[in-house]
């Protein structure tokens, strides 16, 4: 399987297409940088730690966008999380990305005027973004750093659109949260980069997941049906390294934040319908997906079914 930015899907041969200091590089504009594609290359410096996440996504970052960002059922749900940033971010605002992943979302912003820094801990996946960048002319509102989301305090040292170093919001999109052992450390810090009042929007992997637990249960696999019941983490299989995965309930993440920040919002994705790992299934029965889908639309701001998707989405604002 791959993880994808970083909810967990599968690949799939169906005609349905389809990250504590870790080992980081810092990618920025030096003097001493030489120019390529009309931008400056990037200059390193090597951050020490565990490399197991990053060494993961690097890995998969080839096919990334292929696998999960051409996955038509990804393709349906990230819009609805694009209405949300939309909904909080305006023009001229620097937004802070967390887990950016091939820079999709970043490059959404980016598009309607919203300057936003991405970080990701995937050397690989930020090297893909920036290709992506550069070829929608967008580095003027775009500014790419391989960073580990557990090391925010190094973004206090860099303004790179000259608007102060305090964050108007930021995001963390399909299940970047769940790949750290530290999120109430990594929300903490994230408190001190965002302004008073900035909001923060997380998309989380899910405690519950009723789609999940069916499809295991008609195939008599008890224990992976329940598996995110766990309160420890589970382990998961990408390209041949071993990645933990840690999950929570809407309830439990909004008492994570609740120290510096104030829940607005909730609504689950992918309640009845199959989630983006399920492209068997949604390949075979398109139509049926499709109903289910548009099912969700009609439950997923609704307690307590946006407590029992795939994923959950959480907008919350930044205490005084």
């Amino acid at each position: 399987p791959i993880l994808g930015e970083r909810g967990i899907t599968t690949h799939s041969k169906s005609k349905w297409k389809a990250k504590s200091f870790s080992t980081s590089f810092s990618i920025h504009e030096g003097k001493n940088s030489s120019t390529r594609d009309g931008i400056n290359k990037t200059q390193i410096s090597v951050m020490s730690g565990p490399q197991h996440i990053e060494s993961a996504f690097n890995d998969s970052a080839g096919m990334y966008d292929e696998t999960f960002e051409n996955n038509p059922i990804t393709q349906r749900i990230r819009p609805i999380i694009w209405q949300s940033l939309l909904k909080h971010f305006k023009p001229g605002d620097h937004i802070l990305e967390l887990n950016c992943g091939t820079g999709t979302d970043a490059i959404m912003l980016a598009e309607q005027g919203i300057n936003v820094t991405a970080i990701d801990s995937s050397t690989r996946m930020i090297e893909t973004a920036r290709q992506k960048v550069i070829k929608k002319q967008l580095t003027n509102h775009i500014h790419l750093q391989v960073l580990n989301f557990e090391n925010l305090e190094y973004l206090v040292r860099i303004d790179p659109f000259g608007n102060g170093r305090l964050y108007d919001g930021a995001f963390s999109n399909f299940g970047g949260f769940n790949c750290t052992p530290e999120l109430k450390s990594v929300v903490e810090r994230l408190s001190m980069l965002v302004k008073t009042h900035g909001v923060i929007i997380a998309c989380l992997l899910n405690k519950i997941c009723i789609w999940e637990m069916m499809s295991f249960l008609v195939r008599g696999k008890l224990g992976k049906a329940f598996r995110r019941l766990h309160n420890d983490c589970i382990q998961a299989n990408l390209g041949g390294v071993s990645v933990q995965v840690w999950y929570y309930s809407p309830g439990q993440f909004a008492n994570i934040l609740s120290p510096w920040f104030t829940v607005e919002g909730i609504y689950g994705l992918n309640i009845f319908s199959p989630s983006p790992n399920s492209m068997s299934f949604a390949s075979k029965h398109q139509a049926l997906t499709t109903s289910l889908l548009n099912i969700d639309e009609r439950f997923r701001y609704r307690f307590p079914f946006y407590a029992l998707g795939d994923h959950f989405v959480v907008e919350a604002r930044r205490s005084s």
